[in-house]
């Protein structure tokens, strides 16, 4: 009969081997997202992440609950993407500054979000974690364009960041690189043109 230290060995074990077929089972979604694939189906992931097509489903109750980890494990990946260094210097400096940063982050993010925004209306933690990444974007606004926005009025102020936001979204790249089909550096040339005209404009209308 085994003892009891035997026992917990065992029982760790078990549990290492299940919390490792849980991560590669997420692992596996995630990279059949960036290779491409829009929606992978159960099987193609149990077989990437070399698993049972059971042990997905003893894992997860279905694949929307997959996609919400999934999610999780790509802000693990791309958090540090999220981050804005110092931004200082002329307006054109400041924007460039941005728009790398927005690239980079969106670039790297994109098969995954796109995911998720298709669920989105339907998994309220999926809606969370969209708002929760739009709004550490929307932070970085008043610092680059803090000379700008300064002097302007409450309501002019406000105006100006929901207008700025949207130039700079991820939407907004998504449609120059998917539907118009520009490079990122075009569709990069497209975003500092929009903030450019956006901060110009501030004192008329």
């Amino acid at each position: 009969m085994p003892g009891p230290v035997k026992t917990a060995e065992k029982l760790d074990g078990r549990r290492q081997r299940s919390e490792q077929s849980r991560a590669a089972i997420v692992d596996a979604m995630l990279d059949l997202l960036r290779a491409g694939n829009p929606r992978p189906g159960a099987q193609e992931i149990a077989e990437r992440a070399g698993v049972s097509l059971r042990s997905v489903f003893r894992h997860f109750e279905d694949l929307d609950a997959l996609y919400t980890v999934v999610t999780d494990r790509q802000k693990e990946r791309s958090e540090h993407l999220f981050e804005l260094g110092p931004v200082n210097g002329s307006l054109e400096r400041r924007i460039a500054l941005l728009i790398e940063q927005r690239a980079r982050l969106f670039e790297e993010i994109a098969p995954v979000r796109r995911a998720a925004l298709r669920l989105a209306p339907f998994h309220a933690p999926i809606r969370n974690r969209l708002a929760d990444s739009n709004a550490v974007l929307r932070r970085h606004l008043p610092r680059v364009f803090a000379a700008e926005l300064e002097p302007l009025a409450p309501a002019a102020r406000r105006e100006l960041l929901d207008a700025l936001e949207v130039a700079s979204s991820w939407n907004a790249w998504d449609a120059l690189r998917s539907d118009q089909n520009l490079s990122p550096e075009r569709a990069a040339k497209v975003v500092a043109r929009l903030l450019r005209a956006l901060v110009q404009a501030r004192g008329r209308g």
